[in-house]
């Protein structure tokens, strides 16, 4: 959600002020559709899901994701969405304060992390993937400013949460990622 807002302010040359916001916010439409169990963002009808990792977008979410207009406004549709799917069949969140101030109740919190320099790999694969030739050290110093950013940032500080699962994933293939949070999930069940 925080990209599709970054995609927006980008689209309308918007700068991440809380005056802009404030225009922004009021005026944006975003929506999120579960479509055959995939989740699928739409802004102003259209569907961005696929662009929201493109390049330039990572740094104006982490900069967008500093207003409080937007935190509030993004925190409470994140919390209608999660509410809507949480008891039947569940649902899984990802983001930077999704289990610190969103859901801090939630069932089972995973804090997943790698080494910056893998992260750049994975990511450079996905912007290439997507038709962005966008040399790999710029991915690397997008991921670190961003991190640094987000870390700093006054409102939601990103940071593990005090009862969070914390994954490691430098080591770790996709399918192996999966299987640990899996066994994390069925462990969290298992214990309730």
């Amino acid at each position: 959600m925080y990209r599709a807002v970054a995609l927006a302010f980008l689209r309308q040359d918007r700068k991440p002020t809380d005056a802009e916001a404030a225009l922004a916010m009021s005026s944006l439409n975003l929506e999120v559709r579960c479509e055959n169990g995939d989740f699928r963002l739409l802004l102003s009808e259209e569907d961005v899901t696929d662009v929201l990792r493109a390049p330039g977008v990572a740094m104006m979410a982490s900069k967008v994701s500093q207003l409080a207009s937007v935190r509030r406004a993004l925190a409470a549709r994140q919390r209608s969405v999660g509410q809507l799917y949480r008891d039947d069949p569940g649902i899984v969140l990802e983001g930077r304060d999704i289990g610190t101030v969103v859901f801090p109740d939630a069932d089972v919190k995973i804090y997943m992390h790698a080494d910056p320099n893998v992260r750049a790999t994975r990511r450079h694969a996905e912007v290439l993937k997507r038709g962005h030739n966008t040399p790999l050290e710029t991915v690397l110093q997008e991921i670190l400013a961003r991190d640094r950013q987000d870390i700093e940032r006054t409102l939601s500080p990103l940071h593990s949460a005090e009862d969070a699962i914390i994954l490691d994933t430098t080591d770790l293939s996709l399918e192996r990622q999966v299987q640990r949070i899996m066994d994390c999930v069925g462990n969290a069940i298992h214990d309730h």
